[in-house]
């Protein structure tokens, strides 16, 4: 393997190990940034040595195509697949498949070992049809791995075990969230929002503006494209260039970029700052704050940043139960929502 696994997470495999030789539905439940990725990664190695086929889903493709070609590092001997509409993989073979939620209708009793990635992401959280595919996807008795950062108490249930981890690891804590009142005069030139964004900036560190709605995107990509044309750029859901879009934020081409929730999961950039305005808008549910928070401080070169959440009306339950995650988890707590 490129990369050599902490202690506590060799723990954790172990610990996965013996819960999946006992149960068949064991969630992995970590902190945004602990390793989730890496410590799944050892346990589906063993399954790519005996010749099993493993299946990797995640609900959205830009996680897909990433995590496609992390696979493809940690196992240059296998063939691993990237499907989701429109992939130059789709009609071939492989032995180990990373996939979009929506692309497991077309697979039946094919996986010796399934992980299901951020199962608790839209849409496969709220789709019924996606989670019978999921488990008519596997063969008999084969086992499935859960993972996420963000499991609800009352789901807790829905797993025969789960294992925690509420440390990166890096094991540095989690980056503070910061609550500020969101002024009328913010998008002007001397305000505190842009002096934050200026900063940044000045340091070459790039910034994520999550945004509550496509049009509230464009229209702060209009204020702000007067004063860093060249640097900012915006995206959402339907946009079908987000991949070129994510390669010039990675190559420091755009510094600034403004995201609906389309990429609160599943992306990492080294020395990622966050915004959110309008954090209390009925969209950012505590678990999507959490993950948008997560983005920060992931990386062992930038174990530190900066995380505001703007809102307008007032604080909402969300965001504090965002901030008290953050703060349990850096307790040491065993952490649910």
């Amino acid at each position: 393997m490129p990369f050599y696994p902490t202690a506590k997470q060799r723990q954790i495999v172990w610990q996965l190990w013996l819960s999946l030789s006992h149960t068949k539905k064991v969630m992995l439940q970590a902190v945004c940034g602990a390793g989730k990725t890496e410590i799944a990664t050892l346990i589906i190695a063993s399954y790519l040595r005996r010749g099993g086929v493993v299946g990797w889903a995640i609900a959205r493709r830009d996680v897909v195509v990433e995590l496609q070609e992390r696979l493809q590092a940690y196992f240059p001997k296998t063939t691993v697949l990237g499907l989701y509409q429109d992939s130059p993989d789709l009609g071939r073979k492989g032995q180990l498949i990373v996939l979009t939620t929506a692309r497991l209708s077309a697979f039946y009793q094919s996986f010796d070992f399934l992980v299901i990635d951020e199962n608790d992401a839209y849409p496969f959280s709220v789709s019924a049809f996606q989670q019978a595919t999921a488990a008519m996807s596997v063969i008999k008795n084969a086992k499935t791995l859960y993972i996420s950062g963000t499991v609800e108490q009352k789901d807790v249930k829905d797993y025969d075990a789960i294992i925690s981890l509420s440390r990166r690891f890096h094991e540095r804590e989690l980056p503070q969230i910061e609550f500020v009142e969101q002024r009328h005069t913010m998008y002007r030139e001397h305000s505190d929002f842009f002096k934050k964004i200026a900063g940044f900036i000045k340091k070459g560190q790039p910034i994520f503006i999550y945004v509550k709605s496509k049009k509230k995107g464009l229209d702060v990509l209009k204020v702000l494209i007067r004063y860093w044309d060249g640097c900012v750029e915006n995206v959402s859901s339907n946009d079908q260039k987000r991949t070129e879009i994510l390669n010039r934020v990675r190559s420091g081409q755009t510094q600034i970029l403004i995201t609906t929730t389309i990429l609160e999961r599943g992306v990492t950039f080294k020395n990622l700052q966050v915004i959110v305005l309008d954090a209390d808008a009925d969209i950012f549910n505590a678990a999507t704050l959490v993950q948008i928070a997560g983005r920060v401080g992931r990386s062992i070169e930038s174990i530190e940043g900066e995380i505001y959440f703007y809102y307008g009306s007032g604080i909402t339950y969300a965001m504090r139960r965002a901030k008290k995650y953050h703060n349990r988890a850096n307790k040491g707590e065993v952490i649910f929502l």
